[in-house]
């Protein structure tokens, strides 16, 4: 980049914890490190779980607001975000705009109708599974056709945004994997199998819970740590405690640093019901960690081949899933085979490499360009 320093709106639907928020977190302080100017704006909740420079202040739209119910209170909150949205923008007219999940795209394409301001959209799921709202539908597919570029993070979402954007102006941008040089894994003297992510139906840990207590007999000396909150907290205590497993099935709560989690672990387990490419995966991957994931969604798959650097199984199938815990869980040899093989898959995935496309398409969309797609 030359010239004078580019001016970076990054717009969010909040600032909490989740994979999104960590990647566009990090990528904000790494942008500002590299001399862009650089706003992070949330449409709702202004404290950031992830840290950010303290040269960012974070700009939230809600104000006042609050989480409406109801048609028209939605509606008239929405509208009230659009209009703030509208007068940052005329403001701080931005060099571009990156948003990133479907709420903030679909603001990002609406408020900078008839502005001159270019805007990248980053699609973070799997949008041939995932399933929003009727309206939030209508809209994605409405306005990511009017994005200047739309990224994502596996080539199967590109593959079905190619349904409403054009394939020209679709750019892959894989998940930059940063793990700490050195980890002290979590103290425990019980071996464990982990697992990261929202406590919500998604991320299928009902399904982890039931293929658990199928092998608990099995393998007892070994316990279940998952790290998240979500909606299902208390819906997922109470079945382990159904099933007999409550005294080996350790809730984490949300954590800043999953690490020592992760590095400990016998096996992180994701038995997703759809997935984008989830961060604790490669994260896992790079600490060499086995990981057994489901076949619900491409972006997983683009990254684990099933008995070569992980393990496959069926989604929403516990006995298979079970059978594959087992498996690894006795044998030790295999854990340390896959895992070294899934950091190798992963290597590449470099945070100064990832930085360096996020700038690159942010760059190119300034001046009405298109650069290469980046490969994961």
């Amino acid at each position: 980049m030359s010239g004078p320093a580019r001016h970076v709106a990054i717009l969010l639907p909040d600032l909490k914890g989740g994979g999104t928020q960590r990647v566009a977190t990090t990528l904000a302080n790494a942008l500002l490190e590299r001399g862009w100017r650089v706003d992070v704006i949330s449409l709702r909740w202004r404290t950031s779980f992830f840290p950010l420079d303290a040269r960012i202040e974070p700009i939230d739209l809600s104000g006042d607001l609050v989480d409406a119910r109801g048609l028209v209170r939605r509606l008239r909150g929405a509208l009230r975000r659009w209009s703030r949205w509208r007068r940052y923008l005329r403001e701080q007219r931005p060099d571009v705009v990156l948003a990133m999940l479907p709420l903030a795209n679909v603001m990002a394409v609406f408020g900078t109708r008839g502005m001159d301001v270019p805007v990248v959209i980053s699609e973070r799921n799997d949008p041939a599974v995932q399933r929003l709202r009727a309206d939030w539908e209508w809209l994605r597919r409405r306005t990511y056709r009017r994005a200047d570029v739309v990224t994502a993070n596996s080539a199967g979402a590109l593959a079905t945004i190619a349904r409403a954007a054009p394939a020209a102006r679709q750019v892959l941008v894989p998940n930059a994997v940063n793990v700490p040089t050195t980890v002290t894994p979590l103290a425990s003297e019980r071996p464990w199998f982990a697992a990261v992510g929202r406590l919500n139906r998604q991320k299928a840990f009902d399904v982890l819970l039931e293929a658990f207590a199928r092998i608990a007999a099995r393998v007892p000396d070994w316990d279940l740590r998952i790290a998240g909150t979500g909606p299902e907290a208390g819906a997922l205590a109470a079945q382990a405690t159904r099933l007999g497993i409550a005294d080996r099935v350790h809730w984490h709560g949300q954590l800043e640093d999953p690490f020592p989690l992760l590095a400990g672990a016998g096996a992180l387990v994701l038995p997703s019901r759809h997935e984008g490419v989830p961060n604790a995966m490669l994260e896992a991957m790079a600490l060499g960690r086995a990981v057994i994931v489901s076949d619900a969604s491409s972006g997983p798959l683009e990254y684990v081949t099933d008995g070569a650097n992980g393990r496959v199984v069926a989604v929403d199938a516990a006995a298979d899933l079970a059978t594959v815990m087992a498996e690894l869980a006795d044998d030790p040899a295999l854990r340390a085979r896959l895992g070294a093989a899934a950091r190798e898959r992963v290597a590449s995935l470099r945070p100064d490499a990832i930085i360096e496309q996020w700038m690159a398409v942010l760059d190119a969309a300034c001046v009405g360009d298109r650069p290469e797609a980046g490969h994961g």
